[in-house]
């Protein structure tokens, strides 16, 4: 028997700052609204390891986990002058979990790996525990052809947060509640697999998806909704509706010799239906990637330098974008003191169309880098010089609307909004150095 132990510590901290310039006339006015995401987490995790002669391998251990949760800190600033503070929750949550498997070879060609996790987890005064049964089996063909199929059931008690909108993405990761049930999904695949002779691994696997009780915005809400609106519990700005996605994966991988590498690509459908959004009608996920290819070469030129590159290409996000805008007054426009000047006030508001409708250019970058090994007596050090979207690809980070006057009469003022996107990371070189004992 084998057993291991260990102590563990994590720590998320996000803070997305929004900054607004307002110029009417003279006059210039600044809005800045911020937002966090906090986690905290400490573990305690066992493992066991159980050799039962040549057939059986038994796998066991229990972890617990204490959770903090200070999500969504917003603060408001006017003109440097700091608005009140509001924490959507400051919670404390346990969640504790025992699996158990047996992997299983009742002869060469056939390994069945059979499992069931408990977990659970508490928040205020409730608990929750699902259980996770799990099963997967393997068997060899001639030819160095390979089956596979598994399937799982999984629980989940942190939901992530997604706006579906087209700024600057404040995703939050919340507990479960006595409202906010933990997501439930299942997941069965099937592949196969062939090893020939040059080194050369292919493999492909079909896979189908269901999620239950998932978590998402209410229609006209966003995670700075909360602040603006001063009322209400966060809990009735979000919903919980359904999920599936589906799809196949393909790899070809060659891992001996001096060039190595592999190529990847993934064809899938993520899916989302709510009551009560988008009139009931499903809609694809915010996170929905249609292409996922990835393309990683390396070369040993000799002992001492290695050459590499990674190129990626895959689906933007979708996002829900507004179609059009309108406006409504607040009042006639009837100056009642008989001034030759009428005041119109009013409020702009924009009309959407199907959620998570409009789709980004897609996504890609080309990275190179060349490593320098040196062995010495006592360690091995690499100095690595590497490039970063080589060839400076305007990958899109967030899409915002900009009002600008497209009159060709210098006296005539003729204003559109038009989208543009905010780009991050553009062409990026590096240097680094690394050693090991």
């Amino acid at each position: 028997m084998q057993a291991t132990t260990a102590l563990l510590y994590t720590h998320y901290n996000s803070t997305v700052n929004l900054v607004r310039h307002v110029v009417r006339d003279t006059e210039r006015a600044s809005y800045r609204l911020q937002n966090k995401s906090y986690i905290e987490d400490f573990s305690l995790k066992t493992d066991f390891n159980w050799a039962l002669g040549e057939k059986h391998t038994i796998r066991t251990g229990l972890i617990l986990t204490a959770h903090h949760f200070r999500p969504s800190t917003y603060t408001s600033v006017d003109e440097a002058v700091q608005g009140p503070e509001s924490v959507l929750m400051n919670r404390d949550t346990w969640e504790a979990a025992a699996y158990a498997e047996d992997t299983y070879a009742p002869f060469p060609a056939l390994k069945i790996n059979a499992g069931i996790r408990y977990s659970g987890f508490r928040t205020g005064t409730k608990d929750y525990l699902q259980p996770e049964p799990r099963l997967a089996i393997a068997y060899s063909l001639p030819r160095n052809w390979a089956i596979k199929a598994s399937a799982a059931s999984m629980s989940q008690y942190v939901h992530l947060l997604a706006n579906s909108g087209f700024g600057l993405p404040t995703d939050l990761w919340i507990p479960s509640t006595q409202r906010t049930k933990p997501q439930l999904s299942k997941q069965a695949a099937f592949g196969v697999a062939k090893d020939f002779r040059s080194g050369v691994t292919f493999t492909a696997e079909g896979f189908y998806k269901t999620m239950d009780r998932m978590v998402s915005y209410k229609e006209g809400s966003t995670s700075l909704a909360y602040t603006i609106s001063g009322g209400g519990s966060w809990e009735d700005q979000i919903t919980q509706g359904r999920g599936w996605s589906y799809g196949v994966e393909l790899l070809l991988q060659k891992k001996t010799g001096r060039f190595t590498g592999w190529a990847g690509y993934t064809l899938s459908w993520t899916k989302q239906q709510f009551d009560k959004l988008n009139f009931g009608r499903w809609f694809y996920a915010r996170y929905d990637r249609r292409h996922d290819l990835s393309l990683v070469g390396i070369y040993h030129l000799n002992a001492n330098v290695t050459l590499s590159s990674t190129w990626v290409y895959g689906t933007s996000p979708a996002l829900t974008m507004p179609q059009g805008q309108y406006w409504i007054s607040n009042n006639s426009g009837l100056d009642l003191l008989g001034s030759d000047k009428a005041y119109y006030t009013g409020r702009v508001f924009e009309e959407y169309g199907r959620r998570n409708g409009f789709r980004a250019a897609p996504y890609q970058h080309l990275d190179v880098a060349v490593q320098f090994h040196k062995k010495k007596r006592r360690f091995e050090r690499t100095w690595e010089i590497s490039v970063y979207n080589l060839y400076n690809q305007q990958n899109p980070f967030i899409y915002y609307f900009d009002t600008v006057d497209v009159s060709t009469d210098p006296k005539v003022k003729k204003y559109e909004n038009r989208l543009k996107q905010v780009t991050l990371f553009p062409i990026m070189p590096s240097v680094s150095y690394g050693f090991k004992f």
